[in-house]
Protein backbone atom coordinates (compact mmCIF):
# COMPACT_ATOMS: atom_id res chain seq x y z
CA UNK A 1 0.00 0.00 0.00
CA UNK A 2 1.37 3.42 -0.98
CA UNK A 3 0.38 6.99 -0.18
CA UNK A 4 0.29 9.32 -3.18
CA UNK A 5 0.06 13.09 -2.77
CA UNK A 6 -1.74 15.59 -4.98
CA UNK A 7 -0.78 19.26 -4.58
CA UNK A 8 -1.03 22.31 -6.76
CA UNK A 9 2.77 22.40 -6.48
CA UNK A 10 5.29 19.99 -5.03
CA UNK A 11 3.21 16.81 -4.78
CA UNK A 12 3.56 13.49 -6.56
CA UNK A 13 0.91 14.75 -8.99
CA UNK A 14 -0.82 18.04 -9.63
CA UNK A 15 -4.20 16.60 -10.62
CA UNK A 16 -6.40 13.94 -9.10
CA UNK A 17 -6.97 11.83 -12.23
CA UNK A 18 -3.24 11.34 -12.84
CA UNK A 19 -2.86 10.12 -9.27
CA UNK A 20 -5.75 7.67 -9.69
CA UNK A 21 -4.27 6.38 -12.94
CA UNK A 22 -0.96 5.68 -11.17
CA UNK A 23 -2.51 4.09 -8.08
CA UNK A 24 -2.86 0.39 -7.37
CA UNK A 25 -5.71 -1.10 -5.38
CA UNK A 26 -5.09 -0.46 -1.70
CA UNK A 27 -3.34 2.89 -2.23
CA UNK A 28 -4.33 6.12 -0.51
CA UNK A 29 -4.34 9.40 -2.43
CA UNK A 30 -4.15 12.52 -0.25
CA UNK A 31 -5.28 15.74 -1.91
CA UNK A 32 -4.01 18.97 -0.37
CA UNK A 33 -5.57 22.43 -0.27
CA UNK A 34 -6.09 24.05 -3.63
CA UNK A 35 -8.52 24.21 -6.54
CA UNK A 36 -8.28 21.38 -9.06
CA UNK A 37 -10.22 22.32 -12.19
CA UNK A 38 -11.29 19.38 -14.32
CA UNK A 39 -10.72 18.97 -18.03
CA UNK A 40 -12.56 15.61 -18.08
CA UNK A 41 -14.63 13.49 -15.69
CA UNK A 42 -12.77 11.91 -12.79
CA UNK A 43 -13.10 8.12 -12.98
CA UNK A 44 -11.74 5.42 -10.67
CA UNK A 45 -11.33 2.52 -13.08
CA UNK A 46 -12.71 -0.03 -10.63
CA UNK A 47 -9.79 0.41 -8.23
CA UNK A 48 -10.18 -0.14 -4.51
CA UNK A 49 -8.49 3.07 -3.40
CA UNK A 50 -9.10 5.96 -1.01
CA UNK A 51 -9.06 9.52 -2.38
CA UNK A 52 -9.24 11.97 0.48
CA UNK A 53 -8.59 15.55 1.43
CA UNK A 54 -5.77 16.27 3.83
CA UNK A 55 -8.11 16.49 6.86
CA UNK A 56 -11.55 14.98 6.20
CA UNK A 57 -12.70 15.45 9.78
CA UNK A 58 -12.39 19.25 9.84
CA UNK A 59 -15.03 20.98 7.73
CA UNK A 60 -13.03 24.19 7.38
CA UNK A 61 -10.22 22.19 5.79
CA UNK A 62 -12.59 20.16 3.60
CA UNK A 63 -13.71 23.43 2.02
CA UNK A 64 -10.13 24.27 0.98
CA UNK A 65 -9.68 21.06 -1.06
CA UNK A 66 -11.78 21.88 -4.12
CA UNK A 67 -12.64 19.89 -7.22
CA UNK A 68 -14.12 22.34 -9.73
CA UNK A 69 -15.99 20.76 -12.63
CA UNK A 70 -15.58 23.81 -14.85
CA UNK A 71 -19.36 23.69 -15.42
CA UNK A 72 -18.83 20.67 -17.68
CA UNK A 73 -17.46 17.65 -15.79
CA UNK A 74 -18.16 15.49 -12.76
CA UNK A 75 -16.87 12.64 -10.59
CA UNK A 76 -18.08 9.46 -12.25
CA UNK A 77 -18.10 6.06 -10.52
CA UNK A 78 -18.74 3.78 -13.50
CA UNK A 79 -16.15 1.03 -13.16
CA UNK A 80 -17.76 -1.32 -10.66
CA UNK A 81 -16.16 0.25 -7.58
CA UNK A 82 -17.11 -1.43 -4.31
CA UNK A 83 -17.57 -0.16 -0.77
CA UNK A 84 -13.79 -0.10 -0.27
CA UNK A 85 -13.45 2.65 -2.89
CA UNK A 86 -13.73 5.82 -0.81
CA UNK A 87 -14.00 9.52 -1.64
CA UNK A 88 -13.80 11.72 1.44
CA UNK A 89 -12.99 15.15 2.72
CA UNK A 90 -13.29 17.10 -0.55
CA UNK A 91 -15.45 19.99 -1.73
CA UNK A 92 -17.07 19.27 -5.10
CA UNK A 93 -18.51 22.23 -6.94
CA UNK A 94 -19.36 23.73 -10.35
CA UNK A 95 -19.94 20.30 -11.90
CA UNK A 96 -22.83 19.15 -14.05
CA UNK A 97 -23.67 16.43 -11.53
CA UNK A 98 -21.35 16.52 -8.54
CA UNK A 99 -21.01 12.74 -8.20
CA UNK A 100 -22.59 10.17 -10.54
CA UNK A 101 -22.70 6.55 -9.37
CA UNK A 102 -23.62 3.66 -11.67
CA UNK A 103 -25.42 1.49 -9.15
CA UNK A 104 -25.80 -1.38 -11.59
CA UNK A 105 -22.11 -2.12 -11.05
CA UNK A 106 -20.82 -0.13 -8.10
CA UNK A 107 -21.31 0.80 -4.45
CA UNK A 108 -18.57 3.22 -3.40
CA UNK A 109 -18.39 5.09 -0.09
CA UNK A 110 -18.76 8.88 -0.13
CA UNK A 111 -17.83 10.37 3.24
CA UNK A 112 -17.37 13.87 4.66
CA UNK A 113 -17.64 15.62 1.30
CA UNK A 114 -19.19 19.04 0.75
CA UNK A 115 -21.13 18.81 -2.50
CA UNK A 116 -22.32 22.28 -3.36
CA UNK A 117 -23.36 24.62 -6.17
CA UNK A 118 -23.51 22.07 -8.96
CA UNK A 119 -25.82 22.75 -11.91
CA UNK A 120 -27.44 19.31 -11.73
CA UNK A 121 -27.83 17.03 -8.74
CA UNK A 122 -25.29 16.95 -5.96
CA UNK A 123 -25.26 13.15 -6.10
CA UNK A 124 -27.06 11.07 -8.71
CA UNK A 125 -27.55 7.31 -8.45
CA UNK A 126 -28.35 5.77 -11.81
CA UNK A 127 -28.97 2.27 -13.09
CA UNK A 128 -30.69 -0.85 -11.81
CA UNK A 129 -29.59 -1.38 -8.22
CA UNK A 130 -27.47 -4.47 -7.84
CA UNK A 131 -25.16 -2.60 -5.46
CA UNK A 132 -25.84 -0.18 -2.64
CA UNK A 133 -23.63 2.91 -2.23
CA UNK A 134 -22.99 4.42 1.20
CA UNK A 135 -23.24 8.21 1.49
CA UNK A 136 -22.18 9.19 4.97
CA UNK A 137 -21.73 12.49 6.83
CA UNK A 138 -21.85 14.72 3.76
CA UNK A 139 -23.11 18.26 3.29
CA UNK A 140 -25.18 18.52 0.10
CA UNK A 141 -26.45 22.04 -0.57
CA UNK A 142 -27.35 24.66 -3.17
CA UNK A 143 -27.36 22.20 -6.07
CA UNK A 144 -30.26 21.93 -8.51
CA UNK A 145 -31.30 18.73 -6.68
CA UNK A 146 -29.73 17.34 -3.53
CA UNK A 147 -29.68 13.57 -4.07
CA UNK A 148 -31.34 12.14 -7.19
CA UNK A 149 -32.19 8.46 -7.49
CA UNK A 150 -32.79 7.48 -11.09
CA UNK A 151 -35.34 5.11 -12.60
CA UNK A 152 -35.40 1.50 -11.30
CA UNK A 153 -33.05 2.23 -8.42
CA UNK A 154 -33.74 0.00 -5.45
CA UNK A 155 -31.57 0.77 -2.44
CA UNK A 156 -28.96 3.09 -0.98
CA UNK A 157 -27.73 4.19 2.41
CA UNK A 158 -27.80 7.87 3.32
CA UNK A 159 -26.48 8.36 6.87
CA UNK A 160 -25.75 11.50 8.96
CA UNK A 161 -26.08 13.89 6.01
CA UNK A 162 -27.14 17.54 5.91
CA UNK A 163 -29.18 18.23 2.75
CA UNK A 164 -30.27 21.87 2.49
CA UNK A 165 -31.02 24.80 0.21
CA UNK A 166 -31.20 22.84 -3.02
CA UNK A 167 -33.20 24.48 -5.81
CA UNK A 168 -35.73 21.66 -6.16
CA UNK A 169 -36.07 18.64 -3.88
CA UNK A 170 -33.76 17.51 -1.10
CA UNK A 171 -33.89 13.79 -2.03
CA UNK A 172 -35.70 12.88 -5.23
CA UNK A 173 -36.62 9.56 -6.81
CA UNK A 174 -38.00 9.06 -10.29
CA UNK A 175 -40.57 6.38 -11.13
CA UNK A 176 -40.01 2.85 -9.79
CA UNK A 177 -37.35 3.91 -7.29
CA UNK A 178 -37.97 2.27 -3.95
CA UNK A 179 -36.73 1.69 -0.45
CA UNK A 180 -33.75 4.04 0.11
CA UNK A 181 -32.53 3.85 3.72
CA UNK A 182 -32.08 7.31 5.26
CA UNK A 183 -30.94 7.59 8.89
CA UNK A 184 -30.00 10.55 11.10
CA UNK A 185 -30.22 13.01 8.22
CA UNK A 186 -31.39 16.61 8.36
CA UNK A 187 -33.23 17.63 5.18
CA UNK A 188 -34.26 21.28 5.38
CA UNK A 189 -34.96 24.48 3.45
CA UNK A 190 -35.00 22.84 0.02
CA UNK A 191 -37.18 24.62 -2.53
CA UNK A 192 -39.31 21.57 -3.35
CA UNK A 193 -40.16 18.62 -1.14
CA UNK A 194 -37.77 17.27 1.44
CA UNK A 195 -38.22 13.67 0.27
CA UNK A 196 -40.00 13.22 -3.05
CA UNK A 197 -41.21 10.38 -5.23
CA UNK A 198 -40.17 7.28 -3.31
CA UNK A 199 -42.14 4.09 -2.87
CA UNK A 200 -41.64 2.75 0.66
CA UNK A 201 -38.53 4.68 1.69
CA UNK A 202 -37.14 3.93 5.15
CA UNK A 203 -36.59 6.88 7.50
CA UNK A 204 -34.98 6.57 10.91
CA UNK A 205 -34.01 9.38 13.29
CA UNK A 206 -34.40 12.06 10.58
CA UNK A 207 -35.51 15.68 10.62
CA UNK A 208 -37.33 16.88 7.48
CA UNK A 209 -38.41 20.44 8.13
CA UNK A 210 -38.82 23.86 6.57
CA UNK A 211 -38.82 22.72 2.95
CA UNK A 212 -40.92 24.78 0.58
CA UNK A 213 -43.09 21.84 -0.47
CA UNK A 214 -44.10 18.78 1.56
CA UNK A 215 -41.85 17.11 4.06
CA UNK A 216 -42.26 13.72 2.40
CA UNK A 217 -44.58 12.26 -0.17
CA UNK A 218 -44.91 8.62 -1.11
CA UNK A 219 -45.39 6.23 1.78
CA UNK A 220 -42.35 6.38 4.06
CA UNK A 221 -41.71 3.67 6.60
CA UNK A 222 -40.59 5.94 9.40
CA UNK A 223 -39.53 5.71 13.04
CA UNK A 224 -38.25 8.37 15.45
CA UNK A 225 -38.37 11.17 12.87
CA UNK A 226 -39.75 14.68 12.65
CA UNK A 227 -41.44 15.34 9.30
CA UNK A 228 -43.19 18.61 8.50
CA UNK A 229 -46.91 18.60 7.71
CA UNK A 230 -47.62 15.03 8.80
CA UNK A 231 -47.26 12.66 11.72
CA UNK A 232 -46.22 9.41 10.10
CA UNK A 233 -47.25 6.08 11.52
CA UNK A 234 -44.46 4.27 13.34
CA UNK A 235 -42.80 4.55 16.72
CA UNK A 236 -41.56 7.90 17.96
CA UNK A 237 -42.55 10.07 14.98
CA UNK A 238 -43.37 13.75 15.54
CA UNK A 239 -44.54 16.80 13.61
CA UNK A 240 -43.14 19.50 15.89
CA UNK A 241 -40.76 22.35 15.11
CA UNK A 242 -37.28 20.89 15.76
CA UNK A 243 -36.02 24.32 16.89
CA UNK A 244 -32.93 24.72 14.75
CA UNK A 245 -30.39 27.10 16.23
CA UNK A 246 -30.53 29.57 13.33
CA UNK A 247 -31.62 30.21 9.76
CA UNK A 248 -28.65 28.28 8.37
CA UNK A 249 -27.53 26.55 11.58
CA UNK A 250 -29.20 23.16 11.80
CA UNK A 251 -27.90 22.21 15.23
CA UNK A 252 -30.61 21.95 17.89
CA UNK A 253 -31.61 24.50 20.52
CA UNK A 254 -32.25 23.65 24.13
CA UNK A 255 -35.80 22.38 24.40
CA UNK A 256 -35.87 20.88 20.92
CA UNK A 257 -38.22 17.88 20.72
CA UNK A 258 -35.50 16.14 18.67
CA UNK A 259 -33.10 15.97 21.64
CA UNK A 260 -32.83 12.52 23.23
CA UNK A 261 -35.76 11.40 21.08
CA UNK A 262 -34.18 8.99 18.59
CA UNK A 263 -33.40 5.29 18.50
CA UNK A 264 -29.92 3.82 18.76
CA UNK A 265 -28.23 1.62 16.16
CA UNK A 266 -29.96 -1.57 17.31
CA UNK A 267 -30.64 -3.73 14.28
CA UNK A 268 -28.50 -1.52 12.03
CA UNK A 269 -25.00 -2.70 12.88
CA UNK A 270 -23.78 -2.53 9.29
CA UNK A 271 -25.04 0.88 8.22
CA UNK A 272 -25.46 2.90 11.42
CA UNK A 273 -22.60 4.71 13.07
CA UNK A 274 -22.09 5.88 16.63
CA UNK A 275 -21.18 9.46 15.67
CA UNK A 276 -22.73 12.46 13.95
CA UNK A 277 -21.76 14.55 10.92
CA UNK A 278 -19.00 16.23 12.96
CA UNK A 279 -17.70 13.02 14.52
CA UNK A 280 -19.37 13.69 17.89
CA UNK A 281 -20.10 10.42 19.67
CA UNK A 282 -23.74 9.39 20.06
CA UNK A 283 -25.38 9.59 22.50
CA UNK A 284 -24.18 12.63 24.45
CA UNK A 285 -26.98 12.30 26.96
CA UNK A 286 -29.19 9.34 27.68
CA UNK A 287 -30.51 8.80 24.14
CA UNK A 288 -29.61 9.72 20.56
CA UNK A 289 -30.77 12.99 19.01
CA UNK A 290 -32.70 13.10 15.76
CA UNK A 291 -31.00 14.61 12.71
CA UNK A 292 -27.38 14.80 11.66
CA UNK A 293 -26.13 16.73 14.71
CA UNK A 294 -25.74 15.28 18.20
CA UNK A 295 -25.95 18.02 20.82
CA UNK A 296 -23.07 18.05 23.29
CA UNK A 297 -24.23 21.11 25.21
CA UNK A 298 -28.00 21.56 25.09
CA UNK A 299 -29.76 20.47 28.29
CA UNK A 300 -32.07 17.50 28.23
CA UNK A 301 -35.58 18.17 26.98
CA UNK A 302 -36.73 15.36 29.18
CA UNK A 303 -35.39 13.14 31.90
CA UNK A 304 -34.65 9.45 31.27
CA UNK A 305 -37.23 6.99 32.47
CA UNK A 306 -36.91 6.11 36.12
CA UNK A 307 -37.56 2.77 37.71
CA UNK A 308 -38.65 2.86 41.34
CA UNK A 309 -38.67 -0.30 43.40
CA UNK A 310 -40.71 -0.45 46.62
CA UNK A 311 -40.03 -2.95 49.35
CA UNK A 312 -43.35 -3.63 51.03
CA UNK A 313 -43.91 -5.90 53.97
CA UNK A 314 -47.38 -7.22 54.72
CA UNK A 315 -48.41 -8.33 58.18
Amino acid sequence: MSTITVKTAGGDYSDVQSAINAAASGDIIVVYAGTYTLSADITFGGKTIVVKGEDPDTWATVDTVIINGDATYKINFKGGEGRGTVLEGIKITNCTTGILIDTATGSPTIRKCHITANSGSGIKLSGAFAHYPLIRACKIDTNNMGVEVDNDAQEFYLINCLITDNKIHGVYASANSVAGYTANCTIANNHGNGLHGFVLPVLKNCIIWGNYGFGADGDPSSVYSIVQDIILSGSGNLCDDPLFTGASDYTLQAGSPALNAASDRSGDATYAFDDDINGTTRPQKWAWDMGCYESASAPDNDEPPMTITWDVEFC
